[in-house]
This record gives structure tokens, sequence and C-alpha cells, in this order.
């Protein structure tokens, strides 16, 4: 073969030598699009179905004039979905090995409720609305006639195609309040959160199987619960007996005995936990944590307090989103990797708060104030090079307007409260060596020291977020600039029985 030949079969032979490499190296995903996943009003502004939100309205309305159990189930409903791989609606599927199926789903109910509403969306708007975004609208508007405030609900879910049992990890009703906190820890949720959802117990039923170890034989101990009033357990063993009769169905007992048959939403479920009158366990367990402890008694002293926190948890829980973080520890260049970095940047933008600006959570950055927020392109290319943070675990942080990323405050209000003095004065009380900010998000001034040891740093964080959530209420509906800060005043108190300044 000539000199020239062999040229020839080269330039050849070099494209197609081209073509195979590229294709064995998957090119990464393109940067997410400016559009969020979820906004509101999705189906109006897509033009979709108009008038999905007021058909579900009515038809809820209409569902729970004739049956008010219809709250709790659907409530119990959205918590099986959401926690479990996020709210996509995968409760719903049928199947011999569905999450229907699953233990912790025995007596899971709200199903026709949700079938009716179905069948008149289909009749409407065919194979427009999802289940997802369904099952999210119904729960809120039917928590809404129950007495609950009617939150925001951003639309545009997808359902899930899956349903296995084996992804249902739902905890037991009898588990401390600590492992519990752990478990909303993983779905991104905190003690605020916590504590405020589980006031869903203020109505709806239980079987008595769930409560039978605090009745008889609490921890293996062959006695009671000690945090449980004896007329209360009196009471209560009458209801549910150790054990019961031949053909005998597992009874039925109210959660909140107050609320009964009317299914009503109040904060007497707060005030039946200091009275230890919970009837499930981990309802008793928030006397023994002293953040829990705290909220129980804010709840229990205002019921609006209750609701407006109500409003927030609940928006957040809808947000839930399970994803796969294995791809963190991957080399940057996988293929898994930028896989990953594509599904949480589209997790950020459809849990954003409107703001264009993203905290980045980049091995260098690592979320540390808002001089780290970027617009998504920006986050989306530091992820690429510089790698996620390892320690970002919590899901949550995106595009908060506030220069503290778990600051809820601005739940309430538009705009950001970084510039507020009130705000300005509650971060300086709140050194991040407290353990309030232990990603170093807010650095206060050099001249404020340490907490001192032996300090309840998880009970400090309680107070600031309620702190800083409750200095922004309207004093009057309808007259948000106008507002009230009682509570602001307790920082005084936290100041002088907690920290130690001096000024160098």
């Amino acid at each position: 073969m000539t000199r020239n030949q062999k040229i020839f079969v080269f330039l050849v032979v070099l494209p197609l030598l081209v073509s195979v490499c590229s294709s064995a190296t998957p090119k990464a995903p393109p940067p997410p699009p400016k559009q969020n996943q979820l906004m509101w009003h999705f189906y109006k502004v897509t033009n979709t179905c108009r008038d999905a939100e007021p058909y579900i309205r009515h038809q809820v309305e209409l569902l729970w004039h004739q049956d008010k159990s219809i709250t709790p189930k659907l409530l119990r409903l959205l918590y099986s979905d959401c926690f479990v791989t996020g709210c996509d609606a995968s409760v719903l599927l049928d199947g011999p090995n569905s999450e229907k199926t699953a233990p912790q789903n025995l007596g899971l109910g709200g199903f026709v409720f949700i079938d009716r509403i179905k069948r008149v969306l289909e009749q409407r708007c065919p194979g427009a609305v999802s289940c997802a975004d369904l099952l999210n609208l119904a729960t809120r508007d039917a928590v809404h006639l129950a007495g609950a405030p009617s939150y925001p609900v951003l639309t545009g879910r997808r359902d899930g195609l899956t349903s296995s049992r084996s992804s249902v990890d739902l905890p037991s009703p009898s588990i401390s309040w600590q492992a519990s906190l752990d478990y909303f820890k993983s779905r991104g949720l905190n003690v605020l959160d916590m504590t405020t959802l589980l006031g869903s117990h203020s109505m709806g039923k239980t079987h008595c199987r769930f409560i039978l170890d605090r009745l008889y034989n609490f921890n293996g101990t062959n006695k009671p619960d000690p945090n449980m009033d004896p007329s209360f357990l009196s009471s209560m063993r009458k209801l549910c007996p150790p054990r019961t009769k031949k053909g005998q169905s597992d009874p039925l007992v109210y959660l909140n005995p107050q609320s009964g048959p009317s299914y009503s939403f109040t904060n007497t479920y707060y005030s039946r936990v200091l009275s230890k009158k919970s009837v499930l366990g981990i309802d008793q367990q928030l006397l023994l944590g002293e953040d829990t402890k705290d909220i129980t008694d804010e709840f229990d002293a205002g019921l609006e307090d209750f609701r407006r926190s109500y409003a927030y948890s609940m928006s957040r829980m809808g947000s839930i989103k399970d994803m796969d973080k294995s791809w963190i520890s991957l080399p940057r260049y996988h293929r898994k990797y930028a896989e990953g970095v594509w599904d949480f940047m589209q997790y950020a933008q459809a849990n954003a708060d409107g703001s264009d600006m993203f905290y980045c959570p980049c091995k260098m950055c690592k979320c540390r104030s808002d001089m780290h927020r970027f617009p998504i392109d920006t986050v989306w290319n530091h992820l690429k090079s510089n790698g996620l943070w390892e320690r970002y675990t919590c899901w949550i942080y995106h595009s908060e307007t506030s220069s503290r990323p778990h600051d809820h405050g601005q739940f309430y209000e538009t705009g950001s409260t970084s510039n507020d003095p009130t705000t300005a004065f509650i971060n300086d009380m709140f050194p991040h060596d407290s353990g309030v900010c232990p990603e170093r998000q807010h650095i206060p001034q050099a001249s404020v020291q340490a907490v001192p040891r032996g300090v309840n740093t998880a009970g400090i964080a309680s107070k600031y977020n309620r702190l800083i959530a409750f200095q922004h209420t309207p004093l009057c509906p309808g007259h948000e600039k106008t507002v009230r800060r009682p509570r602001v005043i307790r920082i005084i108190k936290i100041k002088l029985n907690t920290f130690k300044f001096h000024c160098t």
C-alpha cells in the first residue's frame, strides 16, 4: 500500500473511530430548563384544564357534607404517598405487591373519594390532571373545610408508574420522638414540621392494635405507659381489651375524643398531649423533647400559631420528592453523576420560592451565605466542576430569599427579610457555633463568642426558627404592613440565660 493510499484509509477510518468513541461516552444532559417543574395553577396557565382546581374543590365540598371522615382519610393517604416515594400518587396503584398491600397501609382509606373526583375530571378534561395533583389539592380543600387554613399547592406533578410494598418504610406510631424526627429529617423536614404535622391527629381514628403496647405492655414491662393519665388509661382499656373475642374485628377509637365524629381541625390535640391524654405513643412523646415540648406549649396557647405553621408544613410535605443520592460519590465524569445533578437541579427549581438565585451546594461554595447564591446555570456548572458537598443531605435549601436557608418567615410575606433590622438582631443572638447554623450559612461578628458547653443547641435552633416566623405575623388579617413582634422580646431571655458575650 502506497503512502497516499494509507493517508486515504486513515482519513476514512478516523471519523468512524470518533463516532464510536462518542457513542461509548454518553454526553451529560444539557442544563435544566429555566421554567419550574411545578407552578401555581399549572392547569390554568398551560390551558390544559383551566377549571381543574374549582372542579376538585366543588367535588370535595359535596363529599365532605356527605362524610366528614374524608378529611382524615385523605390526610393519611397523602402522608402515605409523599413520605414513601414522593408525592407521585403511587399509593393509588393496584397490584398484588403494591404499596396498598404493605402492613403499614392496612386500613388505608380515601380511595373511593379520589376515584369519584377523578371521574368528574375525566369527563371535563380527559387525561389532563394527574392523580398526584388531585390528591394534594383534594386534601388541601378537605382540611380547609374542617377548619384548617387553605395553603398554597403547586401543581404540575407527574404520576408514578410503579408501586412496590417493599418501598414502604413508614414508621410505627409507637416510636420515640427522636426516631420520628430522624425519619422526618430524611424527608427534608424539621422538628417544627414534625410537631406541626402530627397535629393532624386532632381528627380521625386508629385501630386498637396500634396502642395495645401503651395500655398493657409498654416497652416489654407488662405495665402501661407511665406518661399516660390514669383516668384516660382506664377509659381506653375499656375500648381496647387486651384480646378480641373470636370473630370480633379490631376496634377503632378516635385519635381525639374532643373532636370525635365532627372531625374538626383544632389545637385541642396539643392540650391533650400536655395533659397526657394522647392516644398514640408518638403523640405523647412530644412532651419528652425540649423543642417538641416548647412547640406544643406554643400551639396549645394559640390556634392561629398552629394554623400558620400547619399551612407551611403541609406545603412543604407536598413538595417531598424521592431522589436517588447514590450518584454523589461517583466520579464527576460518570454519566450517573451528570444525570444525578440534572435531577437535583430540577428538584431545586420545583421547590424554589420564586427567586432565580440558588444556594450553591458544591464543595467550594457549601451554601454558606447569600454571597454563594447564583443563577441555576452557574450552580449547574459548579456541581459539574467541583462536585456536590458531601454534608449537603437535607435537600430543601435552594432559592430561599433569606440569608438563613432554614428561615421560614418569608412564607407569609414577599421579599427578603435579610435586611430587616429585627432579623439582623435575631441573627446576632444566635452565633453559628451554637449549632443553629452548623453549615455556617450566617457568619456573625467576630466579637460574639460561642455558646457555653452544656447548652441544648437543638432547642436554640427551634427558638430561632419560631422567632423569625412570628416576627412578621400580621397584627390583623389583611394588614400585612402592621405586624406584631411580641415573641421577639423572648430574645432577651435567651440572651440572658444562654449566651455570654464579651466585646473585644
